[in-house]
């Protein structure tokens, strides 16, 4: 079921960008200018036929399918067809006599030009003439030999003759063209076949199907777990606390309608979580003696054996499936603070500064690499756009409802400051239909002076304590916000023998996260060596390239042994894993390695806990 939810979010992205274009074609063909949409905007009126006497008789010609009199230029000629298509332009053979003489005649770039000029009404003078074989860019269904005779008008008018038969196959103008673009866009016609019944259309007819059936079966999945259940109402629900023996220990009464995990941490009881509630991390585990039947999320991280034995993710399951609870060790009673917002930048494209201070005026105690975790209230607003470095983008974004939920964001500062620093990574709505990230969303849309709800912090990422070994900090993207309190903090101590290393990938430099900054303080201190990586690198780049992990194994001999170092890791979950198999590849022990994961364990084919957090 996992694959196939995977699979369902990017076929119905996939799906949903082509019914986009289906949506805007449609528009633009309701509202089109259907005259001149055809090409006609410069086209003559047909001439009234003439009527023609003394006419040359016709030989008898051997393989002639049929015989017709046409008008060309007010002169009449037989067109002798020898190969019938069925449409006029498909691929046919055909022979022009002159019906006054009695002589074959051809079309040539001459005779072109004059039909050109009797069918063309424009104001443009002749620009070229030049015989064309197909495929032919403005005609893509035309099969027969064409001339294209061009004006240099307002709207760019080419007039196309056939050659054999002297026929004008078509007007195509800069209208017509754009006609041409949403027919394109709107029949799937990629490969300018010229027919809406391509291998695209039906590609796209499975996938749709296949994502009718796969989110019928979500929902079934959804409602046998009981998760898909509509808040009708709020309702206030006792749930009883019990301790490890399973005696009742205290109660609470919180909202039944709200997911357990939130429940409880609005009520000053927080559960560890990596994945802020996603289902993902496996840390909010709770036991309870009337256990709700489990859900897919439960059964993809949690044992057999605990699940028999009552346990569940809080965030997989609403406050009212529970009568009492058995809290983990891990549950916290967690401090809480209003911080006020006192200053807002987008430091990167989709990566914004947001500096804090406790509405209290103390600075809070923890260690560098700690988080909080931000109370996200429901509401309604405009989803922000992300922001070029140095410019400002107008906020014509499309509003969304914002649900409630909490999430967590990393300190970019050590211990000591007044001021709170996060570096928050704006998730974008991913298609019309799907909302934006909630929390990113909720936080880059505050201003300065707004105030916000906040937990902790928790420093459960943090330096090994009483180690004076070198250091190497590895990270990419957001995952510089607790790498750099690290290092703020390792550059504070006065130990002036103790090296560290900062490996940083991002795509471009525009990307680059605080470079200015950690090119300073390479060079301010002897003992930091900064090697910023790009994976996707302009021509102006004379750095590293390629992925960071990379980088750091390619540089063993600048760091020294790798099994005497320390490592701390942030950022994407498979540059963590990839590092981590190479580090114990290498010999680096477990406990010498510490990362901080948004998400899943990064385990690589190991035990999640093998590797400290």
């Amino acid at each position: 079921m996992k694959l196939v939810k995977q699979l369902h979010k990017w076929v119905s992205l996939l799906v949903g960008l082509q019914f986009m274009l289906w949506l805007i074609s449609g528009v633009y063909f309701n509202f089109m200018d259907h005259h001149k949409a055809a090409g006609s905007t410069y086209l003559a009126d047909a001439s009234e036929p003439a009527t023609f006497t003394a006419l040359a008789p016709l030989p008898f010609m051997q393989g002639v399918e049929e015989v017709r009199l046409v008008q060309l230029l007010d002169k009449p000629y037989y067109l002798l067809v020898k190969q019938r298509p069925l449409y006029a332009y498909w691929l046919g053979q055909y022979e022009l006599v002159d019906a006054l003489t009695g002589k074959p005649s051809q079309i040539d770039s001459a005779m072109a030009e004059q039909l050109a000029r009797a069918s063309y009404t424009g104001p443009g003078l002749l620009f070229e003439v030049t015989l064309q074989q197909p495929p032919i860019a403005d005609l893509p269904k035309e099969r027969n030999a064409v001339w294209r005779v061009a004006f240099d008008d307002d709207i760019q008018t080419a007039v196309y003759v056939r050659q054999q038969s002297g026929e004008i196959a078509g007007h195509v103008d800069t209208h017509r063209r754009w006609r041409d673009v949403f027919f394109t866009l709107h029949f799937m016609d990629y490969a300018s076949e010229g027919s809406f019944n391509n291998v695209q259309i039906m590609i796209m007819a499975v996938l749709s199907l296949w994502l009718a059936v796969t989110g019928i079966i979500w929902i079934i999945a959804l409602v046998k777990d009981g998760q898909y259940r509509p808040a009708l109402s709020q309702t206030q629900h006792g749930l009883q606390l019990l301790n490890v023996q399973g005696v009742p220990a205290g109660c609470l009464n919180l909202d039944g309608n709200a997911s357990l995990y939130d429940g409880l941490a609005k009520a000053g009881q927080l559960l560890p979580s990596s994945c802020g509630g996603g289902g993902t991390c496996g840390l909010c585990k709770v036991q309870s003696p009337d256990a709700p039947a489990f859900t897919s999320a439960d059964a993809e991280v949690l044992s057999e054996q605990e699940l028999a034995q009552g346990w569940r993710l809080a965030c997989q399951h609403q406050v009212k499936d529970f009568s009492g609870v058995s809290l983990p060790a891990q549950c916290q009673k967690v401090e809480r603070h209003e911080l006020q917002l006192t200053s807002a930048r987008f430091v990167t494209g989709n990566i914004k500064e947001l500096t804090f201070r406790t509405l209290a005026g103390m600075p809070l105690a923890y260690q560098a690499g700690a988080y909080m975790r931000f109370d996200i209230p429901a509401g309604h607003q405009p989803s922000v756009l992300p922001e070029p470095v140095g410019q400002s983008v107008e906020d014509n974004s499309k509003p969304f409802e914002r649900r409630a939920c909490q999430r967590n964001y990393s300190l970019a500062v050590p211990e000591g400051e007044r001021e709170l620093v996060f570096n928050i990574r704006l998730h974008c709505a991913p298609s019309q239909h799907l909302p934006p990230g909630m929390g990113s969303n909720y936080l880059c849309h505050l201003q300065p002076g707004d105030t916000v709800t906040a937990f902790g912090p928790f420093s459960e990422f943090k330096m090994i304590e009483g180690s004076q070994k070198p250091v190497v900090l590895l990270g990419a993207g957001s995952g510089m916000a607790p790498l750099r309190a690290i290092l703020l903090a390792l550059l504070q101590q006065q130990d002036a023998q103790r090296a560290v290393h900062f490996f940083y990938g991002a795509r471009c430099e525009d990307d680059l996260l605080y470079y200015e900054e950690m090119m300073r303080l390479s060079a301010l201190h002897s003992r930091l060596s900064y090697y910023p990586v790009l994976s996707q690198p302009s021509g102006q780049w004379t750095g590293a390239t390629g992925y960071v992990q990379d980088t750091l194994m390619l540089n063993q001999e600048l760091l020294g042994e790798l099994t005497e170092l320390e490592y701390y890791l942030c950022g994407p979950v498979e540059m963590m894993q990839q590092t981590i198999a190479m580090l114990k590849a290498a010999g680096v022990a477990d406990e010498a390695i510490r990362f901080d994961s948004f998400g899943q364990f990064p385990s690589s084919g190991t035990d999640k806990h093998e590797v400290k957090r």
